[in-house]
């Protein structure tokens, strides 16, 4: 690697190339291999076979990468910033003040762009989170949904977008948008709040609809923690984006998909987060195997997996999100979810997609990030490889908004 390399946690700027084997551009792979992909002034200026371009750019430092893949920066349509990942229960860490909530957030958010995610969607954060402006120093973007809306009580609650008989979805909704929320997101069915039920489901359609209403005349996406077939129904029939997690859960609590949820939700062209990891990450660092929690994440880990893999056979949609923030669900280990999807049939081009240019439409975003492009903002990740059945890949290099992040690397 070419150039001189700062202080961990800083960037490099100016001009520069990348060297690489391969380039999925967003859409897909390109067919030439030996790339470069030159960047200046935060934005893609030119790529394509090194035996073309070289000359044309030969005054500038060439950061090789032998072998490597590169690809749009990736995008985690589905975190919580301001919670640390570190198995502690929102009832915990949600109380706590502005100040140390923020210091979270830039911790998490740093770590996330280490592990190659220079967009994030923060879903579930206290109001207050909208008046913050990351940074300094390189960071990911963030779009932020503000509160979440949700039951007396209900999952989530704790954030502060509690609805009652004196308060509707309307007025939390307004709340969040007039704060400048991205989005609004809703909950629809338990969770993993304390007193809630996750196979109970929370909000009805004209609840739903309310929100997408208010959303849609702002030209603002909506999203639905739904882990329940009737909250998916639900989703689906008010009009919502999108929906948080693959339950598909049955009134007695076991995920049964129903096939009128399926496909009043495909045809609606709903987008389901992801959020494989969630429950899986439980069973790697929790340290509590045999007890009946670890066995219960166990089992959604499994149908989790299994649900989008039928959702995608079905023609579905989903956007690759991992939780980040809740429970035992770190920052930084996104390239684990892209495995757990593989493992899910997901083959790796079609990963790719889904991570980048997918996950940037599902945002309503798609000029903004997720496409290797000319004139594209330069929002880009290195891997070395793409078997992502077989490993989870190591980060080589990031960039973001043009700058090139020090010491990049994934902490799973």
């Amino acid at each position: 690697m070419s150039g001189s390399m700062r202080p961990a946690g800083g960037a490099e700027t100016g001009p520069f190339a990348l060297a690489v084997a391969r380039v999925h551009d967003g859409l897909g792979f390109l067919p030439d291999d030996d790339c470069i992909v030159v960047v200046a002034e935060g934005t893609i200026v030119d790529l394509g076979p090194r035996a073309r371009l070289l000359g044309r750019y030969a005054a500038l430092p060439i950061v090789e990468h032998s072998g490597a893949v590169l690809t749009p920066g990736w995008i985690d349509t589905h975190v919580h910033s301001t919670m640390p990942g570190d198995g502690r229960p929102i009832e915990e860490v949600a109380p706590a003040p502005f100040e140390t909530r923020i210091a979270v957030a830039t911790a998490n958010l740093r770590a996330h762009l280490a592990g190659g995610v220079t967009t994030v969607r923060d879903l579930g954060s206290h109001l207050d989170y909208l008046t913050w402006s990351p940074g300094p120093g390189p960071m990911p973007r963030v779009l932020r949904f503000g509160m979440p809306i949700t039951a007396e009580h209900g999952h989530m609650h704790l954030f502060g977008g509690v609805l009652s008989a004196a308060r509707t979805v309307t007025d939390v909704a307004r709340a969040n948008l007039a704060a400048g929320a991205d989005g609004l997101k809703l909950v629809a069915s338990g969770g993993g709040t304390f007193g809630t039920v996750p196979h109970e489901t929370t909000l009805v359609s004209d609840q739903v609809a309310e929100a997408v209403r208010l959303a849609h005349a702002r030209g603002k996406r909506v999203t639905v923690h739904a882990l329940t077939n009737g909250g998916i129904l639900a989703a689906a029939a008010a009009g919502a984006d999108g929906v948080e997690h693959l339950g598909f859960l049955a009134a007695d609590g076991l995920s049964r998909v129903q096939q009128e949820a399926l496909e009043a939700a495909v045809a609606a062209g709903i987008v389901f987060g992801s959020t494989l990891g969630c429950n899986e990450a439980y069973l790697h660092l929790s340290g509590s195997r045999g007890t009946v929690e670890y066995d219960e994440q166990s089992v959604r880990t499994e149908y989790y997996s299994r649900n989008a893999e039928r959702l995608l056979g079905a023609g579905g949609r989903i956007a690759v999100g991992t939780d980040a923030g809740w429970k035992h669900t770190p920052f930084g280990a996104y390239a684990r979810e892209l495995q757990l999807l593989a493992g899910a049939g997901v083959p790796a081009e079609r990963l790719l997609h889904l991570a980048t240019g997918g996950n940037a439409d599902a945002l309503g975003v798609p000029g903004l990030t997720g496409m290797i492009r000319p004139g594209h903002p330069a929002d880009l990740v290195v891997i070395d490889g793409v078997d992502f059945a077989a490993r989870a890949p190591k980060v080589l290099e990031v960039v973001v908004a043009g700058k090139r992040l020090v010491s990049p690397g994934t902490p799973w």
